[in-house]
């Protein structure tokens, strides 16, 4: 739960201005073109993440549903039930604190070009 509510903070209040920072200097946030290669490649965490925050209910919905489904008709379930759901709360719980990393590299690599304005 903590990261689920870092995530819904970071998306409601650091996102917005990330985006208007990288507007205001003509990029798009997790575009990270002039970044290392490891910081290209884990962007797409970053857009993931934006997908999910744009149809969260729907995906929210099937992941009840599924789990609901396992529980009453898998009669194996029950064994991988703790490693499954750990395994999934540890990706959620790394993709959220890569995003916020990445909106942070994004922000920055964003501010590079606005500080030759201020100078």
């Amino acid at each position: 739960m903590p990261a689920a509510f870092v995530w819904l903070f970071s998306v409601v209040f650091v996102l917005p201005k990330v985006q208007e920072l990288c507007h205001a200097s003509g990029a798009t946030v997790f575009n990270l073109d002039h970044a290392p290669a490891l910081f290209r490649t884990s962007a797409t965490v970053g857009q993931v993440m934006l997908f999910l925050t744009a149809h969260g209910v729907l995906i929210s919905g099937a992941v009840v549903l599924t789990l609901m489904l396992l529980e009453w008709r898998s009669s194996g379930w029950p064994r991988f039930r703790r490693t499954t759901l750990g395994t999934g709360v540890f990706v959620f719980n790394f993709a959220v604190l890569l995003s916020m990393a990445l909106m942070v590299i994004s922000a920055v690599l964003a501010a590079l070009p606005l500080m030759r304005h201020v100078k």
